[in-house]
């Protein structure tokens, strides 16, 4: 099957990123730079710039200089855009953050959103962001466990039987595997990082780990995730673990019953983002 190729992460990046984060929530996760004036701040992977709109409700950013980086340029264009007026000085890098050009020691704070995931080599990534910041700088990377936000774990197991629930893992998880297999990308990376960190020098008492609390209706008008169902999401399912076409049209079909059973329910997509910080030593 030929999957239509698309700029990366394109359907994922949109204003809806900006509705992620609670105020006070980023206020405790970047508490270690929310005071600080002329720092150099990089923002790895990043997209149009939603991340550090969002850091800038808690965070002066006017007497900061910003370093963009990203793989596409049109990413870099749309985050410069944005982020510039808000900034005293603003570089954008087109380039590989698993092979980033920058000396050591370049920055005081370093960051990226649902960037480690799509990564070959998720240790790499992380490596070379400790790498380029400052001893004493602070690194803090927010990465998803997406197969709880796919199966809808949460509602699955108030409202469905445990067989169903146990389907709708199945599937999801089964996605994520083909994914990988296919693109490399780690959508469940948040399960590894602590080991990356690990391997980077960092022990589990120098990482510190956050959940983000935000929940938000997602998918379609009726805020079922039934939308997911689709030829090239099932192509992955059925390469990760030969998901059948008939196992994948009942999940759909909870798809649609979760939505109707829980209809009431603010959570139909719980927000599973963890942020990881560490100061760099």
């Amino acid at each position: 099957m030929q999957l239509k190729e698309r700029l990366h992460s394109e359907e994922w990046i949109d204003d809806h990123r900006l509705e992620w984060w609670d105020k006070s929530f980023l206020a405790v996760i970047l508490h270690p730079v929310i005071n600080k004036n002329n720092i150099n701040i990089c923002d790895f992977g990043c997209g149009e710039g939603h991340w550090l709109l969002s850091a800038s409700r808690v965070m002066d950013l006017s007497q900061t200089n910003i370093t963009l980086v990203d793989q596409e340029s049109v990413w870099l264009q749309k985050a410069e855009e944005r982020l510039r007026p808000l900034c005293k000085g603003l570089l954008t890098y087109q380039e590989d953050v698993q092979k980033l050009s920058f000396p050591d020691a370049s920055f005081d704070f370093s960051t990226c959103q649902t960037l480690v995931m799509h990564t070959k080599d998720p240790y790499s990534a992380v490596s070379e962001m400790i790498r380029v910041t400052k001893r004493g700088g602070y690194l803090l990377i927010c990465e998803p466990v997406n197969v709880i936000n796919r199966c809808q774990l949460a509602l699955a197991l108030r409202y469905l039987t445990p067989s169903e629930s146990s389907l709708l893992l199945k599937v999801w998880h089964a996605y994520h595997l083909g994914v990988q297999k296919v693109k490399g990308y780690h959508y469940d990376i948040a399960l590894e990082m602590l080991d990356i960190f690990r391997c980077c020098g960092y022990s589990r008492n120098e990482i510190s780990i956050y959940k983000n609390s935000i929940s938000v209706v997602h998918g379609n008008n009726d805020g079922s995730l039934e939308s997911e169902y689709h030829d090239d999401n099932f192509y992955y399912a059925n390469i990760g673990g030969d998901i059948t076409k008939n196992e994948w049209n009942v999940c759909r079909q909870l798809s649609i019953k979760l939505s109707d059973l829980a209809k009431d329910d603010c959570t139909v997509f719980t927000d599973t983002l963890f942020t990881f910080g560490v100061i760099i030593k």
